[in-house]
């Protein structure tokens, strides 16, 4: 088994410089409008419409239930984070680039696990960016790093 070990360092570095240019999924954007159904009118008579519109625009707008059991939840990552997600996954291809010299395999496929993980957890995967980073990772991800 032949494995030049430069290269699959190099294609590792060049997927950790891709990194920043990879789009992130973006969170929903609330409606700043208020539908008009939904406002409320100044009428004593409209009480109870009024409370019903006001219940249902808090739910609407500040309580959100979700099925976390879905298999092809997307999780949304808040703006101010997105830089350490983002140096996560560079750090565990750092992982995986020093695990190639050391021969250690297990180690190796784990980060490019986790890092394939968090790029379809958070990152637009419908991006063709995003498609040929996966690609790539995949391809590695398959690659021996034992020499025979």
């Amino acid at each position: 088994n032949n494995v030049d070990q430069n290269s699959l360092m190099q294609r590792l570095t060049a997927l950790a410089n891709r990194l920043d240019d990879l789009p992130m999924i973006a969170n929903e954007a609330i409606e700043d409008t208020v539908m008009e159904s939904g406002e409320v009118s100044d009428s004593i008579e409209d009480w109870q419409k009024n409370i019903e519109k006001s219940a249902s625009s808090f739910l609407d707008h500040f309580i959100r239930v979700s099925d976390r059991n879905k298999a092809d939840e997307k999780a949304f990552v808040a703006p101010n984070q997105e830089v350490y997600l983002r140096e996560n996954i560079r750090l565990r291809l750092q992982i995986a680039i020093l695990a190639i010299p050391r021969q250690q395999n297990e180690l190796y496929k784990q980060s490019l696990d986790a890092v394939g993980t968090w790029i379809r957890s958070y990152f637009e995967t419908q991006n063709e960016s995003v498609k040929s980073f996966l690609k790539e990772l995949d391809d590695l991800s398959e690659q021996s790093i034992y020499i025979d």
